[in-house]
């Protein structure tokens, strides 16, 4: 008994179609085209429309940064260091220029007062200098760790007039120093002992400390601008920028 095929309802031919007959592997006009899928990749990441930057990690502390930072310290110290002993110094000096007068029996309530707080608000105005000194220099340090430029900058300029001004006060202090030592000689009677002030011990300590300021800054405007320094400023220029387009 003859079998008979029924067409499929897809539109293909229910029975065999040799090769080379031209409706081999033919598509039916009414079926869609197949399209081509991409690859799949094994562990390829889900495509989330736009493409993120790679996380940048925040830049570490080189030698030079961290020399740069210990520089800055120790001019704060200094600093410091120079209020305590001008302000002892000043002190000294008025309880000398009161007692002179003591003993010169020159006592004058009116005149002692007026040449004391002439001295102690010039103390006072140098004292508030240094102190704002004081807050820039560790403004300014707060500023270079996180890898400002600007602030880079502006501690050169403070390095600058720190030399500048610590130059001025050594000189100022030499001078002293020789006068008190070489000239008062020439004001005491041949065969007497110089006479050595409390104010005095105070002066080779000023020398001193305006001497390591003056090395001090200096250091802290080279190490400010060697390659080290450049390299993490510009690192952290490139961070800040990365955490800013990623936010």
């Amino acid at each position: 008994m003859s079998q008979y095929h029924l067409p499929d309802p897809a539109g293909q031919p229910s029975y065999p179609v040799p090769q080379n007959s031209p409706y081999y592997n033919q598509t039916p006009a009414h079926q869609p085209p197949a399209y081509s899928q991409p690859p799949v990749v094994p562990y390829a990441p889900v495509y989330a429309g736009v493409l993120q930057p790679a996380p940048v990690a925040r830049p570490k502390l080189t030698i030079t940064p961290i020399i740069t930072l210990i520089i800055c310290a120790i001019c704060i110290v200094l600093r410091v260091s120079e209020l305590i002993a001008s302000t002892r110094m000043v002190n000294s000096y008025n309880n000398l220029m009161h007692q002179l007068f003591t003993d010169l029996h020159m006592q004058q309530d009116h005149d002692i007062t007026s040449f004391t707080n002439g001295i102690n608000h010039v103390l006072q105005v140098l004292n508030i200098l240094l102190l704002i000194s004081v807050a820039i220099y560790f403004t300014l340090g707060i500023f270079v760790y996180r890898g400002r430029n600007w602030a880079r900058i502006l501690m050169a300029i403070i390095a600058i007039f720190g030399m500048l001004g610590s130059t001025l006060h050594l000189l100022y202090m030499l001078n002293i120093q020789y006068y008190m030592v070489e000239e008062g000689k020439e004001l005491i009677q041949p065969g007497l002992p110089v006479p050595h002030f409390e104010f005095e011990s105070m002066i080779p300590v000023l020398v001193f400390i305006y001497a390591s300021l003056i090395i001090a800054n200096f250091f802290l405007l080279v190490f400010l601008w060697l390659p080290g320094t450049n390299a993490f400023i510009r690192n952290s220029k490139i961070y800040r920028l990365v955490q800013k387009s990623m936010a």
